[in-house]
């Protein structure tokens, strides 16, 4: 199956087309501005020389003015997209998956949607998480209350996103997965509560992740990682198209003890969105 055949996107109303434009607009129009000061104050300096020798005062703080203006409209009107800034066109979706308002972001293939993280899911996502048997041997067990969780979601960046995984047959949540900016690309992570792994809920969710990744930046590959030991997880990386890239030995740490890391990656060429 051709992966753009699994991808459906909701978007938001408000995205980043029209900010784009804005900022070209109003970089012309400090351009313009700047341009218009330095010509004036310009002929000013001119045409008071000419008659009387002397330069006029203020003129020189209004040409000066007038260069800040027009350089930073140039820049502000020529500025490129960020790392992680969507690119326009057809599959452009939202900047951030981080969207709390209801149908944006949602990313939806055959057998699962990925719904944004919201604070009213944390009740969920705190009780998967204190539970030892979500993370499983191979991760470490880190139990957090609900106001912890609220301070942590408050404090998300816009350079990672969160999502619950959800049966689109009854909407029910099997796990989360979420993704990260590491160095100069994204990482991504994924858990399924245990008594819905092995039914293609999580490798599903990879694919839609990773094309959702790459149709809405500019970023050559994704990153994930896990344990070698990590049967289940491994599969999961392979079924995707992520090949592996090397060992950290004794990278993890896990309930008493260090454990190595398998990374993998999968480049924008390989994927078949």
């Amino acid at each position: 199956m051709n992966r753009s055949e699994i991808v459906g996107v909701h978007h938001c109303d408000g995205d980043g087309v029209m900010e784009e434009e804005t900022r070209r607009r109003l970089g012309i129009a400090l351009a313009i501005l700047g341009f218009v000061l330095m010509c004036i104050n310009g002929a000013l300096v001119v045409g008071h020389y000419l008659v009387s020798w002397s330069i006029p005062s203020g003129t020189a703080v209004g040409i000066t003015v007038g260069i800040v203006l027009l350089t930073l409209g140039m820049m502000t009107a020529s500025r490129k997209r960020t790392e992680f800034e969507p690119i326009s066109g057809k599959e452009k979706i939202a900047s951030s998956p981080r969207v709390t308002a209801a149908g944006c972001s949602m990313l939806q293939g055959n057998l699962v949607r990925l719904k944004p993280l919201a604070r009213e899911d944390l009740v969920l996502f705190t009780e998967w998480n204190n539970d030892p048997d979500f993370g499983g041997e191979y991760e470490p067990f880190e139990p957090l209350s609900l106001r912890d969780a609220e301070e942590w979601y408050d404090k998300l960046g816009s350079s990672e996103g969160w999502f619950l995984i959800e049966k689109i047959a009854d909407g029910v949540g099997v796990g989360q997965i979420m993704f990260c900016m590491d160095d100069s690309a994204p990482r991504i992570g994924y858990r399924i509560v245990p008594t819905e792994r092995g039914k293609g809920y999580c490798t599903e969710a990879v694919k839609i992740l990773v094309d959702h990744l790459f149709l809405s930046t500019n970023i050559g590959r994704v990153e994930s990682g896990t344990n070698p030991e990590n049967k289940a997880s491994v599969r999961v990386l392979e079924k995707a198209g992520f090949t592996i890239e090397g060992i950290k030995r004794k990278q993890v740490f896990v309930r008493g003890r260090w454990l190595d890391e398998a990374l993998y990656h999968i480049l924008r060429e390989e994927s078949e969105h």
